[in-house]
């Protein structure tokens, strides 16, 4: 949208990363990434391998079964605390993998 009046510049930066805006719903995808360990513990945010985030699906790679299994019991709370981070469902399904 071409503007011609001056705007002020925390207007624009507000439009820029409202909820609509791709910028922002990369931000929070940042966000909720970057909140893992704090999300799913020490222990299994050090036997995550590997954790990316695409089209609402985390996939989530353990380096031991022992650490897929802990998760498993406890995917739908982790699951529920990365949306409440985000402030909006984001995430619908956690993929698990061994590897």
């Amino acid at each position: 949208m071409r503007r011609t009046e001056p705007t002020v510049l925390s207007a624009l930066l507000k439009e820029l990363l409202s909820d609509k805006n791709v910028f922002s719903k990369g931000l929070v995808e940042g966000k909720v990434l970057n909140s893992w360990r704090d999300v799913v513990g020490p222990y299994l945010a050090d036997s995550t391998s590997k954790l990316t985030l695409r089209d609402g699906v985390i996939y989530a790679s353990f380096s031991s079964a022992a650490a897929a299994n802990d998760f498993f019991m406890r995917r739908s709370v982790i699951l529920a605390a990365l949306n409440k981070i985000a402030g909006f469902k984001l995430i619908r399904f956690i993929h698990v993998s061994l590897g």
